[in-house]
């Protein structure tokens, strides 16, 4: 079975929103993931999941970095609670 944006937007309602996530952008990282996750025999009946999964992993990342570099700040940077600290050499 192949994986459609409609069908992620049903399994994904979070991303519903056409103008936080154009169709483009969905089109893009569903044929991204449908790559990297290439060898059906290795994913078998999940790699239809294993694909929308990339697909919000990488869409949640691509908001947010949005909404950083919106707001004036730095896309890509850490976000939370630092787990650790290291002071001098």
């Amino acid at each position: 079975m192949a994986v459609s944006n409609a069908d992620f937007r049903t399994n994904f309602p979070e991303f519903a929103s056409t103008t936080t996530y154009p169709e483009a952008q969905l089109t893009f990282w569903r044929t991204f993931a449908e790559t990297l996750l290439y060898d059906q025999c290795r994913w078998a009946d999940l790699r239809d999941y294993g694909i929308q999964l990339v697909m919000a992993h990488n869409l949640a990342l691509a908001a947010r970095n949005a909404a950083a570099a919106g707001a004036g700040g730095q896309p890509g940077s850490v976000q939370g609670a630092v787990a650790s600290k290291s002071v001098g050499g």
